[in-house]
């Protein structure tokens, strides 16, 4: 059963507009979090800066620099792919019909019928269900 032409471009259509926006979302993620690093990094290089002679003589303002912007730019890209994946996840469940708790525990099945032996996470009590705790 093939597709016709405008079922095609409707799909590109979407499918574009799910990249747009989740590209935009990962931009958002990344610049907020770059913001918060980039607050942090400079609070704490100016305070170093203020209060360790060390500090002041043994690093340039390119050396400091890098300090303020190096957590800012790290914060981005991992925050921004972090969004990106997750996005792709969400896109993925919405298109197989996965539900979240299915994804409660990863790497275990979510139905245990047709299996030899009923598993549970490791450190979860077969009687109770609950975890146990470790003393």
């Amino acid at each position: 059963m093939s597709l016709s032409v405008k079922e095609r471009e409707q799909e590109e259509k979407d499918r574009k507009e799910v990249q747009a926006q989740c590209t935009s979302e990962a931009a958002s993620a990344g610049f907020k979090a770059a913001g918060t690093a980039l607050a942090a990094a400079a609070v704490a290089v100016v305070a170093a800066n203020q209060y360790s002679p060390g500090f002041r003589k043994g690093l340039g303002i390119s050396g400091k620099t890098a300090l303020v912007v190096s957590p800012a730019f790290f914060m981005f890209f991992l925050q921004s792919e972090l969004q990106l994946h997750d996005c792709t996840r969400r896109r993925r469940r919405e298109l197989t019909g996965i539900t979240k708790s299915a994804e409660t525990f990863r790497g275990w099945p979510a139905s245990t019928s047709g299996c030899a032996e009923q598993r549970s996470p490791p450190g979860a009590s077969r009687e109770s269900g609950h975890l146990l705790s470790v003393a």
